[in-house]
């Protein structure tokens, strides 16, 4: 059983570690690493095949060529058209030129045989576009050496099934391996069942009772033609029609295509790539659970690649999990956070999380662009820190914030927030803690904008960019609007400049009364509201406003983010 694998400079990973178990689930968004993890073990198994065909097993080799060049072709699991891209941005070599140095990708396996625990450690260059040399890594003594534990190690990869092809031909073992690891599964599922049944053990019928249990069929034995033309068909429960394996769902497909995997490579170490593909929610789970009990009643160990929230529900209760979000780590909380970030968090705020290291919650956009003016107004630091934000709009649902922030803490274990968003009835702030969490007490944001002062600057300075003799017309038009919406609001009993009142809603009355009166077209949305915090009057500037730019300055600087634009 594998047990601990080591990465270097493989793909995306520059170094990495990650303990393994039986069975364990990596789980994570699209992108995030999960299969690169798999084709390094699957690499790391390729290597040591490709020197034990060649090279001494348990004996130390000569240090002078202690490796063996490998095709590409050879690696079935990892097809690419050049073997760069094995490497992180394919930089094979660094340093400037001149005083340049290989990089080398390196891969650790440490495993447990028959009570006895081993390592084994395999290293690549790059040679040529086509080929690559693997060699051992030295063990402790210095020597190279291939250790029979990990030669005797069986390692399958899987990739999820492309679809079925209409007919398919008997093929040599070989070639099947090869198809697989190139993705094409779909050209060979009649040829994996074909040798499933050709087996002549339990393994056939064991297939048949997991199909039968999960999706109400039974796989008749497959059947070659004169031409060698592979036929295979099936039979739902209480009918006698055969169908064709091409008239199957394809998370039928998919299921037969992940237990015949399983059932030709008992004992050894499966790694599947997505098995749940294509699978509805409701057989998610019983699949598993099935799939699991087979590998354990086979020895099969099972390291496995998803993203499917509702499978990590029924694995994070029993099973290794290891969560690929930031860095890859095992999860201890059964699941509970990382759901949440699997369902509503994309990789951009990943990335964004790790560049930042804080975030800032608003109820829109147009929030974060009066805070930026305010500090630009005030020439407070934060103008800098709201500038390069990671800013995300939570339309004032405070819970909203919570969970995506906490989700976020998966990945960024040391990411602060903070949270300020609208006046909320019911809502029970938390002020202090990773995210920072605070209530405009003037109701909304807007309210700090919506003074007379602010408003009569603000047509006096658009007056002028229209001429010299508008600035005083204008302010003239404005103060009419104000005086002509307090006298409505008057008459309702109600108070223009009252902190209870919306803020947007005084200014989107005023505004339009303003506009009728210069007979110029309305073009004030509060999208540019903005552009009122530089006219707001010294005096009508609210302590509160310097202490939310306060404690964005404070928490962003605290941060240790990344403090480029890129």
């Amino acid at each position: 059983m594998l047990q601990r694998v080591s990465i270097r400079n493989f793909k995306r990973f520059r170094d990495l570690e990650l303990d393994l178990g039986n069975p364990v689930v990596f789980v994570g968004p699209n992108n995030s690493g999960k299969s690169s993890v798999l084709q390094a073990i699957a690499l790391w198994n390729r290597g040591i095949t490709e020197l034990s065909i060649r090279r001494n097993v348990g004996e130390p080799l000569p240090p002078q060529r202690p490796g063996v060049v490998v095709n590409r072709r050879e690696f079935t699991a990892i097809p690419v058209p050049n073997v760069s891209m094995l490497w992180p941005h394919r930089h094979v070599v660094s340093g400037k030129k001149g005083d340049q140095r290989r990089v080398r990708i390196e891969v650790v396996v440490e495993g447990e045989q028959r009570g006895q625990a081993w390592e084994q450690g395999v290293q690549v260059d790059y040679a040529n576009p086509e080929s690559v040399n693997v060699r051992p890594l030295r063990d402790a003594e210095g020597h190279y050496i291939v250790h029979q534990q990990a030669v005797d190690q069986k390692v399958a990869y899987l990739m999820p099934m492309s679809g079925l092809t209409d007919r398919e031909y008997l093929k040599e073992p070989g070639q099947v391996d090869a198809e697989i690891g190139q993705g094409r599964t779909a050209d060979v599922l009649r040829n994996l069942l074909f040798l499933v049944e050709e087996r002549g053990d339990d393994a056939w019928g064991r297939l048949n009772d997991a199909m039968d249990r999960l999706f109400g069929v039974r796989i008749r034995e497959p059947d070659r033609d004169s031409r060698a033309e592979l036929h295979v068909r099936y039979v739902e429960r209480g009918s006698s029609t055969e169908l064709d394996l091409a008239c199957a769902g394809r998370g039928m497909q998919q299921t037969l295509l992940v237990f015949s995997w399983l059932y030709l490579n008992q004992g050894g170490a499966l790694l599947l790539d997505e098995p749940d593909a294509h699978l509805e929610v409701l057989r998610q789970r019983e699949t598993w659970m099935i799939l699991r009990d087979e590998a354990e009643r086979v020895g099969s160990q099972i390291i496995a690649a998803t993203h499917s929230e509702k499978l990590l529900e029924h694995v994070a209760a029993t099973d290794v999990v290891v969560a690929f979000l930031g860095k890859p780590h095992r999860i201890d909380d059964r699941g509970s956070q990382l759901r949440k970030a699997l369902t509503d968090i994309s990789f951009e705020d990943y990335f964004h999380a790790e560049e930042r290291r804080w975030v800032l919650y608003v109820e829109s956009e147009s929030d974060l662009a009066i805070l930026r003016a305010f500090a630009q107004r005030l020439a407070h630091p934060a103008k800098e820190d709201l500038d390069r934000v990671f800013v995300k709009s939570v339309g004032n649902v405070l819970p909203r914030a919570r969970e995506h922030f906490y989700g976020l803490r998966e990945a960024v274990p040391d990411l602060s927030a903070v949270a300020i968003i609208d006046q909320t009835p019911k809502v029970a702030l938390q002020p202090d803690g990773a995210m920072r969490e605070r209530m405009w007490r003037r109701r909304e944001i807007e309210n700090y904008l919506a003074t007379p002062g602010t408003l009569l600057a603000w047509a006096r300075a658009q007056g002028g960019s229209q001429g010299e003799l508008f600035s005083p017309a204008w302010e003239s038009k404005m103060l009419e609007a104000i005086h002509a919406i307090e006298s409505a609001k008057s008459e309702l009993g109600e108070q223009l400049w009252s902190p209870s009142d919306l803020g947007s809603r005084q200014l989107e009355q005023v505004m339009q009364a303003f506009y009728r009166r210069t007979g110029a077209p309305s073009i004030s949305r509060k999208r540019n509201w903005y552009e009122l915090a530089a006219h707001v009057p010294d005096t009508d500037i609210d302590p509160e406003v310097i202490e939310a730019l306060d404690l964005i300055h404070d928490v962003a600087s605290a941060s240790g983010g990344r403090r480029s634009s890129g």
